[in-house]
């Protein structure tokens, strides 16, 4: 027994430091990626609070760590960056070390599950890297990819850890450590993701269903003391999440129930689920022969490692487990898969934007996955030799490499995330201090100068924001009364700000999504060239994407010299010549 303790140490020692070595092989990449690609979509805005989180943990990490569960409800991944803030900088690569923690505690979770279950050390060590099989684990096109600093990433993570360790309970339920063990995992994976609960308990739910049937049945009161313990563990923290939080929570996903209730089921709609799921975890290309016939193969491979795990189970207590562990896995595959395609087929809800909601199902996979494959080295009586651990490094850490290679965004339009984070740091040289207004969201954008603003330890930016400012930026509402507010928001813009930043031409905003303003763009030429209008200079100049070149104006009066006449009339690109502004103007 002490020396199975020791072999299962170097386990423990090898799956750290693979994780380790595949987190060092992409920071590369990462870096890269961070600098060459604009931030965007929700993981950049979470971004930004962890690292004012990290500042504020390097100033006074209690203060920190009290934030961390006050905050917001992302506690998994706050907390982690408190604890490991003394090793941590403002880079996107670096706070994603906390992501790759819990991917290493998921899978010696799994390593720690084989080797309870009596499989060989080399099988066990190579059955964990199943979890890593995925090629959409690496990269950067889905929240639940490895370096993604979202919450679903590390949810994801904590999920498995929660259920391998809640099988090594239930496997050996007597036993209080794995009880407790079971009951943190439990309440860490609750931790990780606002609407967590349900995820956690459905994905938990036969191996805690089976504790409780023996609990019932033999009264042992070995079974009661862990049984408790369990249960008070996963309740507490629960109920200390859902406390503090759980008004923000039933607040923001109250507003998701509208795509359940708005949408009335249909083939049609459920037809891409159907077609691409779960193949499009591992060829992503929608509707693609490929990926249908993955699909396919995946659906078939579920059902026969169900049948051979059903016709061994009788053989050995080994073999019993597999068929326990096959079943669960088939439970939370199907369920997933069902429960989503009935309720989230909404048109608005795409295969890209809601892919994570089926995520559980690549668990079901490699738990099928797995017992197929334990299943027939046991049968063939298969010898695992030492030198497959070496090559089964070599091969996951170069997997690892070329999918996130493969899996990384590439910029395919200037300026590069460099130039605009360059303009973030330096646009205090015109805003010295005062006031920004905004009216653009592409490459420049409020969000994004803000995000490079903390990330360089420099205050947010103040963008002037007057009594319609939300109204203007609605997609939707373009009626007279609407552009009465647009009306009345721009003028005490260009009246009220310090610096205005708009597009040369107004017919850029062509290129613009459908915000109110962009849609009545004409109020722009009507106040800039009208008698009422105040003279305005150009301050500088920003290049953004497909050529265009964005004004930073200030009025006349407070430039104090500075800048160049704004050349007026302002209106359509077709209708002016293009201006080069002079040595007064600051190009960025």
């Amino acid at each position: 027994m002490i020396q199975q303790k020791h072999r299962n140490s170097y386990g423990y020692i090898l799956i750290l430091l693979y994780v380790a070595l595949h987190y060092i092989s992409i920071s590369g990449i990462y870096l890269q990626f961070t600098r060459d690609v604009l931030p965007s979509g929700d993981p950049f805005t979470y971004t930004v609070g962890f690292f004012n989180l990290l500042d504020l943990a390097r100033k006074d990490f209690w203060e920190a760590l009290h934030r961390a569960f006050t905050s917001n409800w992302y506690w998994l991944i706050n907390i982690q960056t408190v604890l490991f803030s003394p090793i941590l900088i403002k880079e996107p690569f670096s706070i994603a070390i906390v992501n790759y923690i819990m991917w290493a505690l998921a899978s010696i979770s799994m390593f720690r599950l084989c080797r309870l279950i009596e499989l060989d050390f080399v099988f066990s060590f190579l059955a964990t890297f199943l979890i890593w099989f995925f090629p959409i684990n690496f990269g950067f096109l889905d929240y639940t990819s490895m370096p993604v600093l979202g919450l679903d990433s590390i949810f994801f993570a904590a999920l498995q850890m929660a259920l391998f360790n809640t099988f090594i309970y239930a496997l050996d339920p007597q036993k209080l450590k794995n009880a407790i063990i079971a009951g943190l995992s439990f309440g860490i994976a609750v931790w990780g993701r606002g609407n967590s609960l349900i995820v956690v308990g459905m994905t938990i739910f036969l191996p805690i269903l089976v504790v409780f049937i023996q609990l019932l049945k033999t009264r042992r009161k070995q079974l009661i003391i862990p049984f408790f313990m369990f249960a008070i563990i996963s309740i507490a923290m629960t109920s200390i999440y859902f406390i503090l939080q759980g008004g923000g929570i039933v607040g923001y996903y109250g507003h998701h129930a509208n795509f359940v209730t708005r949408h009335a089921w249909n083939v049609h709609d459920a037809m891409p689920y159907f077609n691409n799921l779960p193949g499009f975890f591992i060829w992503r290309d929608e509707n693609s022969v490929p990926t249908i016939l993955i699909t396919i193969l995946l659906h078939i491979m579920t059902v026969v490692s169900l049948v051979m795990s059903f016709k061994n189970r009788k053989k050995s207590k080994l073999y019993s487990t597999l068929y326990f562990i096959c079943v669960t896995g088939v439970f939370i595959y199907v369920t997933t898969y069902l429960i989503n395609i009935i309720f989230f087929t909404d048109p608005l809800m795409t295969i890209y934007n809601c892919l994570l909601i089926y995520a559980p199902m690549r668990i079901g996979i490699t738990l099928s996955l797995f017992t197929l494959l334990a299943t027939l080295v046991l049968n063939r009586k298969i010898l695992l030799k030492p030198w497959l651990l070496i090559l089964g490094f070599i091969i996951f850490i170069s997997y690892g490499i070329i999918f996130t290679k493969h899996n990384t965004p590439k910029s395919i339009f200037p300026p590069f995330a460099s130039k605009v984070e360059a303009v973030a740091k330096n646009i205090d040289e015109i805003l010295e201090g005062k006031s920004l207004s905004m009216f653009w969201y592409q490459s420049y954008s409020p969000r994004i100068l803000n995000y490079y603003r903390v990330k360089n330890s420099q205050p947010e930016i103040n963008f002037y924001m007057n009594r319609y400012y939300n109204d203007i930026w609605q997609q939707y509402d373009y009626s007279e009364s609407k552009r009465l507010k647009v009306r009345e928001e721009l003028k005490n813009h260009f009246e009220e700000a310090s610096i205005i930043l708009i597009p040369e031409y107004v017919d850029y905003f062509n290129s613009h999504f459908a915000t109110a303003f962009a849609v009545m763009k004409d109020e722009f030429p009507k106040y800039l060239n009208s008698s009422a209008s105040k003279q305005f200079v150009v301050r500088g100049v920003l290049q953004d994407r497909d050529g265009m070149r964005l004004l930073l104006l200030q009025r006349k009066t407070e430039a104090k010299g500075r800048g160049e006449p704004l050349k007026l009339p302002y209106g359509l690109s077709t209708d002016a010549i293009k201006v080069d502004y002079g040595e007064k103007v600051i190009r960025f």
